[in-house]
């Protein structure tokens, strides 16, 4: 019986994870890495692949292409996670796989509607700049070329951030679907911080992409290296005010207001945060606050 109710959970997660791809798919990962840490990897792939595979004979395309990124993002990442214990190796790993995968599989589908993946994004950055324009004539500026070249690290982030999601939000899930609570292991992402060598990467990325050197290709890579640092910045970022808050020991309402705040105006300044933490070590100067107060 209780394995007939553990495995009625992992449909109904299927079923809410093939919903939920219809939205924004980052949503749905802290929703895969439940269902993974709690179910064996067979049930686990099985059933996902299955899901993907349905989606796929319906017609629904894009919520199957949508799903199957996450699904193999949050997959691979548990699988390396799980055996060797390395947080930003399993991470890149996982990223590129998922990465080719929804590259191709679009380019494919696009293919087969009498189109390619170039000429649609080309498209669709028209018609958004067209109604922005409508909004704030200065935006006439923006290059779409410039913007179609971005969308690499576009994806990138939006992988970035669901698996983010997936590791912070998967205790929530495990509590709500009332799976034992000893096999979530969340990230502590009070710890979150991104090895020295990044920040190299970050400057030099950010000089090249400022540069005219008369290379395009090099300036539009380093532009898309740049708007990744800036998203995994933004997330050493929030682990620095977070312990911040810690320390203040500031109540759940002031923290979820100034969150929102934060990622709707100032999230730049978030990940600038996250960026001088390399030489000024914030966290370790809060934590001392809170223990000599």
């Amino acid at each position: 019986m209780v394995l007939i109710r553990r495995y009625l959970k992992l449909g109904v997660m299927v079923g809410l994870s093939m919903l939920g791809s219809a939205l924004p798919f980052i949503l749905v990962a802290p929703l895969i890495r439940a269902a993974f840490k709690n179910h064996t990897r067979i049930a686990f792939w099985a059933s996902y692949g299955g899901a993907i595979g349905i989606l796929f004979l319906s017609g629904f395309i894009p919520i199957a292409i949508s799903l199957m990124s996450v699904t193999l993002m949050i997959g691979i990442f548990s699988e390396v996670f799980d055996r060797y214990k390395r947080l930003f190796i399993s991470s890149a790993l996982a990223l590129v796989v998922s990465f080719l995968a929804t590259t191709l599989a679009t380019q494919q589908w696009l293919v087969s509607q009498g189109t390619t993946l170039s000429v649609r994004l080309h498209e669709q950055i028209q018609i958004i700049l067209k109604q922005a324009q409508q909004v704030n004539s200065s935006l006439v500026k923006l290059d779409p070329e410039t913007l179609v070249g971005q969308a690499p690290s576009m994806l990138v982030a939006l992988l970035v951030l669901s698996l983010a999601l997936g590791l912070i939000f998967e205790s929530s899930v495990t509590r709500l679907m009332k799976f034992p609570v000893e096999n979530s292991e969340p990230l502590n992402l009070l710890n979150f911080r991104l090895p020295d060598g990044y920040i190299w990467l970050a400057m030099v990325s950010f000089l090249f992409s400022f540069i005219d050197l008369g290379n395009k290709p090099l300036s539009m890579f380093a532009t898309n290296v740049v708007n990744v640092m800036v998203i995994l910045y933004f997330l050493q970022g929030i682990a620095v005010i977070e312990t911040f808050f810690i320390a203040l020991k500031l109540g759940f309402f002031i923290r979820f207001i100034t969150y929102v705040v934060f990622l709707i105006q100032l999230f730049f300044l978030v990940a600038a945060i996250g960026l001088i933490d390399f030489w000024v070590e914030f966290r370790k100067r809060f934590i001392r606050i809170r223990l000599n107060p």
